[in-house]
């Protein structure tokens, strides 16, 4: 637990930890009282990382939110103003054809 607290091999020290407990979970879990501090340590480790990671996540999705949402409203800009071209022809050919009938 103190070694991940400074790492930023989280996920290694993860698989580390879930390896461990597939390994020796039995004798841990037969020994209990001898491992309940070191169990209470990495699990108040985990759960720190991971409301760090979800934070960290969160507002990664928030700003791809943004830049999409904005890269869709550069789209539509620019399409417009050729929509709005392709309108001011047609309308400018139909009132010339107003005027020769």
């Amino acid at each position: 637990a103190k070694v991940m607290e400074t790492s930023p091999h989280v996920e290694f020290y993860l698989h580390w930890c879930l390896e461990m407990l597939k390994c020796h979970g039995r004798y841990m879990e037969k020994h209990r009282p001898f491992f309940m501090r070191s169990f209470r340590a990495l699990h108040k480790m985990v759960q720190t990382r991971h409301n760090e990671l979800k934070t960290i996540c969160n507002q990664n999705r928030y700003n791809l939110d943004f830049i999409t949402t904005q890269a869709r409203l550069l789209r539509n800009q620019e399409e417009t103003p050729n929509k709005d071209e392709e309108d001011l022809e047609t309308a400018g050919s139909s009132t010339k054809r107003q005027r020769i009938d």
